[in-house]
């Protein structure tokens, strides 16, 4: 069989890591400085002169570019060639049922210089991409915009200096411009500019998406180039279109049927050159080559694949709960991100915080999947420099996240029943607030409130305990939001 969808989906996996292990080195660099500067004082001249000079990391960074370039050069290749050879060798029945002499993949010479040929192009556009590499961002705290985007070493040296000046005027919130720099900095990664020198335009993408692309692109050109030749072998007059889940709709009509020569480059090529299609194109001869779909079976998985599937008050088709799943992914990714370089740069308080976030995101992701009765992609979650302590840190925020979520059904010392929801684990969470610390604080709590009416006409009743003040729907029984109990809190109303 020819390589399945996922299968085909995650060949570039490789690469990107690679990239992305770059892209974190990169960030880190910087925000390790950051960090350093933030330690020093206005009176360290010394210092500070010296963190200013960092043409030492900027050559660092470009020798990893250049050994992540030869190291990618290979992959590429080892990837076509997988890909190349996994369906080339599909097409052996065809072969034998026309009589035609088969020879193996490794024995082809033309097989092989295509798969040379495609993966030497491919490998020579991440050596062009490095020339346009920088970063995306304002230091000065201003949304990152693209006319902000500046050459790596540039922008190293303008994010260094930017925080030396801070520390030298004594400027207050040195904390909150750094905390942005190292938000953007995350957030944008590696920034790949990309020119369209025909409409004058130019695009930005993270270096990493840039290369995966990249990869997508050339196996596509690559499926098609190899297809060709085995086309002339078999004297192939049409092509079969590869079905698969979730294709956009566009795509449905022509995914899995089989089309004459004319016909597919007029109605199909246009239709494969779509960005990010993962649809292939098999020779065929007409009236030999039976489909692998009748059209009674297209019509069920077309109909399958179209069923509306509920989450969270809407519905989604297969393609659309797909595209909904990158989103996550792409969000849980950048809240790994951020706690990577706020850990890189010595804000704890916002690594809590984006850990959080991310263990929100991943529970969303998990319950999504679920629902829509599709696999969890683990491997698109993860992201490089995610250290042990992290994922353990991360581990026991969503057990703690799903414990709050998980506390209905208790009765208060004043006798109501609880409801629980993700909104106030997400919070606690956020603040430091541990669930035992809110059911103690609502069973066994040192004062309970009077019950107060808000702007909304709600009913709200606060239950303060040794650890957590909780504030609860009297009439409703829903948890509403948590925070940590004070020390004054505890004094007052005599708590330990």
């Amino acid at each position: 069989m020819p390589m399945p969808e996922e299968q085909l989906r995650s060949l570039p996996d490789p690469i990107r890591e690679l990239y992305q292990r770059l892209e974190r080195d990169s960030v880190d660099r910087i925000c390790n400085r950051i960090n350093k500067i933030g330690k020093l004082s206005a009176s360290d001249m010394y210092e500070l002169k010296r963190l200013s000079e960092i043409g030492g990391d900027v050559d660092a960074i470009k020798s990893d570019i250049a050994d992540i370039l030869k190291l990618s050069e290979q992959a590429v290749y080892d990837i076509y060639y997988t890909a190349a050879k996994t369906d080339y060798e599909f097409q052996r029945s065809t072969f034998d049922k026309l009589g035609l002499p088969w020879v193996p993949f490794d024995e082809n010479p033309q097989m092989l210089e295509i798969v040379r040929s495609a993966s030497a192009v491919t490998a020579a556009s991440f050596v062009n991409m490095s020339s346009t590499t920088g970063f995306v961002g304002d230091i000065s705290g201003a949304k990152p915009v693209l006319d902000a985007w500046k050459p790596l070493a540039k922008y190293y040296q303008d994010t260094v200096d930017y925080a030396v000046f801070q520390i030298r005027t004594g400027v207050e919130d040195y904390n909150s411009v750094m905390r942005q720099t190292v938000r953007e900095l995350s957030d944008n990664g590696l920034t790949h500019i990309e020119y369209d020198n025909e409409n004058k335009r130019y695009y930005r993408r993270r270096l990493d998406s840039s290369v995966r692309v990249a990869v997508s692109g050339g196996l596509q050109r690559l499926h098609r180039t190899y297809m060709d030749a085995i086309g002339e072998m078999i004297g192939a007059d049409g092509r079969e279109i590869s079905w698969h889940s979730g294709a956009r709709p566009s795509h449905v009509d022509f995914a899995g049927r089989q089309f004459n020569m004319k016909d597919y480059e007029e109605i199909c090529v246009p239709l494969l050159e779509d960005y990010n299609c993962y649809h292939r194109a098999f020779p065929i001869v007409l009236g030999i080559s039976e489909p692998a779909h009748s059209d009674k079976e297209l019509a069920e998985l077309n109909k399958q694949d179209q069923e509306p599937r509920p989450f969270e008050g809407r519905t989604y088709t297969m393609h659309e709960a797909t595209q909904k799943q990158r989103q996550l992914e792409t969000a849980i990714r950048r809240q790994k991100d951020r706690a990577i370089a706020f850990g890189k740069a010595g804000i704890s308080d916002d690594e809590k915080i984006a850990l959080a976030k991310a263990a929100a995101l991943s529970d969303k992701y998990k319950q999504f999947s679920r629902a829509m009765g599709i696999d969890v992609k683990n491997t698109r979650v993860t992201v490089a420099g995610f250290t042990r302590s992290q994922a353990a840190r991360l581990g026991v925020i969503t057990r703690n996240r799903n414990a709050i979520a998980n506390l209905s059904g208790i009765t208060t010392a004043n006798g109501i029943v609880t409801k629980s929801t993700t909104h106030i684990a997400d919070q606690a969470v956020k603040r430091g607030v541990s669930a035992k610390s809110i059911q103690e604080a609502l069973t066994n709590p040192i004062n309970i409130g009077n019950i107060k009416t808000g702007s909304d006409s709600r009913h709200s009743q606060r239950f303060v305990g040794n650890n957590a003040t909780v504030s609860i729907n009297p009439d409703s029984g829903a948890l509403v939001t948590a925070w940590k109990t004070g020390n004054s809190a505890r004094k007052k109303y005599g708590g330990d």
